[in-house]
C-alpha cells in the first residue's frame, strides 16, 4: 500500500472519529433531557436515589421499573461518556498527526523529486550550451542557470517548499493527493486549482 493509500485511509479514519466524537457531543445534552424528564414525570412517586436503590423487597409498578431502569442505561452511558469521548479524541489527535506527518514527508519527497529534475535539467541545458557557446562554460552556465530558472521543474521545486498544508486537517489529503497527482503527470504549475 503506497504513502498516499494509507493516507486517504487515515483521512477516512479522521473522518469516522470526527462524526462519533460530535455524536456523542450531541447525546449527551438529549440523555439529561431524558433524565430530567422521566424524573420529572415521576414527581414525588420517588427521588433518583430510591429509584437507583431500590430497597429490598420494595416493588414498584412496572412503569416506575422500566423508569428505574431506563434512567440506570442513562446514569452509566453519561458516567462512560467522559472516557469514551477521551479515548476518541486521543485517536483522532493521533491520526491527526500520522496526516500532518505524512503529508509533510510527501511533500518532502516530491520536493527532492523536483530538486532531482532540476539538476538534471542544468547537466542538460548545460551540455546543450556549451556546444552553443563554442565551449565558453561562464556562458554555458549562465544560459543553462537561466533555461533552468524558468522550467516547470524549477516551479514544482519552489512550489513544494513553500506550500502551506491546508487546516482543517481533514482537508490535508485530498490537498496533498491532488498536487502530487498534478506533478507525477507533469502539470505546469500555472495549472494548479487555487485552494
Amino acid at each position: 500500500m503506497s504513502q498516499k493509500e494509507i493516507l486517504l485511509k487515515h483521512a477516512g479514519a479522521w473522518e469516522n472519529l470526527s462524526t462519533e466524537l460530535n455524536r456523542l457531543d450531541a447525546l449527551e445534552p438529549g440523555l439529561r433531557a431524558e433524565a430530567k424528564r422521566i424524573i420529572d414525570e415521576m414527581g414525588e412517586t420517588a427521588s433518583l436515589d430510591t429509584l437507583l436503590a431500590k430497597p429490598q423487597g420494595q416493588q414498584f409498578d412496572a412503569a416506575t421499573d422500566q423508569n428505574a431502569r431506563t434512567l440506570k442505561v442513562i446514569e452509566t452511558k453519561l458516567q462512560l461518556m467522559p472516557g469514551v469521548k477521551k479515548r476518541l479524541s486521543d485517536e483522532l489527535n493521533k491520526v491527526n498527526a500520522y496526516i500532518r506527518d505524512t503529508s509533510r514527508q510527501l511533500f518532502a519527497q516530491a520536493r527532492q523529486t523536483a530538486r532531482d529534475k532540476v539538476e538534471e535539467l542544468m547537466q542538460t541545458e548545460y551540455a546543450r550550451a556549451l556546444k552553443a557557446c563554442g565551449g565558453d562554460d561562464e556562458r554555458a552556465k549562465t544560459a543553462a542557470r537561466a533555461f533552468v530558472e524558468n522550467s516547470e521543474a524549477k516551479k514544482w521545486y519552489d512550489y513544494f517548499g513553500y506550500a502551506i498544508l491546508p487546516d482543517p486537517v481533514s482537508d490535508q489529503p485530498a490537498y496533498v493527493i491532488r498536487y502530487l497527482e498534478k506533478f507525477e503527470k507533469g502539470a505546469p504549475v500555472s495549472d494548479l486549482p487555487k485552494s
